[in-house]
């Protein structure tokens, strides 16, 4: 049977040229300004390049529908590793080309399909907007599962309202939908689609019986997904979330966790979808559903993202559902009611300069996220190239979700592979042991990435064993004063080690005990601002407020006074084996003596 092609007119040319010529400019800046190290990209990137002998690389996510993403994003970087290229920022330019551009390919696939359906010619823009409306906004990548999701509902959407379907098709639907029900992401964000195609079979069947045949092979994809994806979690759960069922309840029984799931956003869509299409004939009913999900969308922007992009996994989760449960009742309502007087003299003509406004305005928003990006990188890069060893992340605006991320971007930001320097969200990630270097989720291989500096670095750093090599000294006697009701110790920290002890995050405080039990943790702490070379001192100043002491002792006695340093957020040298400097304080109502 010949295709039939549905023309489009002049006007409507000019518009989908622009809205391509905006979305191509977009992907090109975002190639160009590395915003595929996003997220999990800088971490895949690293993944690519140090398993360079590896057939396919993150082949662990084989079980999801994932893998198919993954293996387009990484085939072109694969081939390059293959052929002996090594340089990271041409590696760099190639993975986001590839990964940019998978979208740019559906896109054409989908408006390609939507030329030849009979009742296609007025989604032809559908896939640009709904791109426009829902994943722009959220710089979301064929990587991400979300993302996977989205393409998903594309691939269904056009199986609903194409013609002539062959045996064929619904047997790739219904591998489509085990595939897709095995990734968490995927499976909960096409909830609503899945719902109403089950609810348009079901209605077939009672006027066809032939349909019956897509029916059981629909369901057969939805129950055999949901059963895989039960046995793969409940089999391969984290240890410290003890059984599956067990996570699950815990899962359930955070608020947080419930409001902010691909769940709840899933069945507020699946309520707006189904509602939209039982009261399809009605417009009223129409444009009340599409101004909900208006206001669901400008909500959760505005109260998650502020208007600046959205960082977290949540938030992705959230957009999706909710884009696409907006998305389907929209593409069905073109595909239902194309040739009504509503939708040509609203629909067609409006909507295609909606669009367009839209998605310039969305890709706008994207290039000043752009330009705060490149303000980010360019003094993430001057970290990594200034500063040695293992550091905490400086910068306060950190874009990341994961704790692997910043470490991997040291990785590529560093130049000609050697590593002088690798950022952390938290320094204590990272730790260097027997001569290596561990960064949670990544192996490093030295071949690819040269580490020997870290390690040199490390292993000559201060660090929680060297402790044992300090000592402090005071004599209360001597070393007491007291002064507008404040008293203060001056107290001596030697250091008699062979490594420098640097000050930074470094405070002398105290701990209180009374009958071998510890009163209070610390006492106020006081900053030492300067490093103390092996065999040095220095001095400090350490305040006793009365006001605090009478606040913590509890009744009148003598109360061990132990001094103490501590690395903020690390270690306290006392329990990391500094000998223990301790002072007796006699308390009395109103009387504090030292002894």
């Amino acid at each position: 049977m010949k295709k039939r092609e549905f023309k489009t007119t002049a006007s409507q040319r000019t518009i989908l040229v622009i809205t391509a010529s905006v979305f191509l400019f977009h992907v090109c800046s975002a190639i160009l300004c590395k915003r595929h190290y996003y997220a999990d990209g800088a971490y895949a990137l690293v993944n690519l390049v140090n398993q360079q002998n590896e057939l396919l690389p993150l082949s662990y996510d084989a079980n999801t529908l994932r893998m198919g993403a993954e293996f387009i994003n990484q085939l072109l970087v694969i081939l390059c590793l293959k052929f002996g290229i090594r340089s990271i920022g041409f590696l760099s330019i190639v993975f986001g080309i590839s990964l940019f551009f998978n979208s740019v390919v559906g896109m054409t696939l989908c408006w390609r399909k939507c030329r030849y359906l009979e009742n296609g010619r007025n989604l032809i823009l559908f896939p640009f907007a709904a791109y426009a409306f829902f994943c722009l906004p959220a710089d979301i990548f064929s990587l991400n599962p979300a993302f996977t999701a989205f393409w998903i509902d594309m691939v269904l959407f056009f199986y609903i309202i194409s013609e002539n379907k062959k045996t064929i098709d619904k047997l790739i639907l219904g591998v489509l939908l085990i595939l897709a029900a095995t990734s968490y992401e995927t499976y909960l964000a096409i909830g609503p689609l899945l719902l109403l195609i089950s609810l348009m079979e079901i209605k077939n069947q009672k006027q066809n019986p032939v349909k019956r045949k897509e029916l059981i092979i629909i369901s057969i994809g939805i129950v055999s997904g949901v059963i895989v994806n039960i046995l793969y979690k409940a089999t391969h759960h984290p240890p410290t979330e003890g059984s599956f069922f067990t996570g699950f309840l815990s899962f359930l029984n955070n608020s947080k966790n419930i409001l902010t799931s691909n769940l709840l956003i899933s069945l507020v869509g699946l309520f707006l979808v189904v509602l939209g299409i039982s009261k399809l004939l009605d417009k009223r009913w129409i444009w009340l559903s599409m101004a909900a999900l208006g206001i669901i969308y400008i909500m959760v922007v505005r109260y998650y993202y502020h208007f600046y992009s959205p960082v977290s996994e949540y938030h992705y989760r959230i957009l999706i559902a909710v884009g696409m449960a907006g998305g389907i009742l929209l593409a069905y309502a073109y595909y239902r009611l194309y040739d009504t007087v509503i939708v040509k003299n609203i629909c067609i003509t409006n909507w295609w300069r909606a669009a367009i406004i839209v998605f310039v305005l969305q890709c706008v928003w994207q290039y000043g996220n752009t330009y705060e990006w490149n303000q980010y990188l360019t003094r993430f890069s001057e970290t990594v190239r200034t500063n040695e060893g293992i550091i905490e992340d400086p910068h306060k605006e950190n874009p990341f979700s994961w704790g692997w991320t910043q470490p991997s971007l040291s990785l590529l930001e560093s130049e000609a592979n050697r590593i002088n320097c690798l950022v952390a969200p938290n320094a204590r990630q990272i730790s260097v042991n027997n001569g290596v270097v561990y960064i949670p989720f990544l192996y490093i291989n030295n071949d690819v990435f040269d580490m020997s500096t870290i390690i040199a670095y490390e292993n000559n750093k201060f660090s929680a064993a060297d402790c044992q090599n300090v000592s402090l000294s005071c004599d209360p006697q001597r070393d007491f004063t007291r002064e507008n009701g404040n008293m203060e110790l001056s107290v001596e920290i030697y250091n008699n080690g062979e490594k420098t002890l640097e000050n930074k995050n470094l405070f002398a405080s105290y701990h209180i005990y009374f009958n071998d039990e510890r009163v209070v943790w610390d006492g106020p702490r006081v900053e030492i601002d300067q490093n103390i070379a092996p065999g040095e001192s220095y001095s400090i100043n350490v305040p006793i407020d009365d006001d605090f002491l009478s606040h913590f002792l509890l009744q009148e006695g003598n109360y061990s006074f132990v001094l103490d340093l501590v690395r903020e957020h690390e270690y306290w040298f006392h329990d990391s084996g500094m000998q223990k400097t301790e002072i007796t304080l006699h308390y009395r109502p109103a009387v504090i003596e030292l002894k």
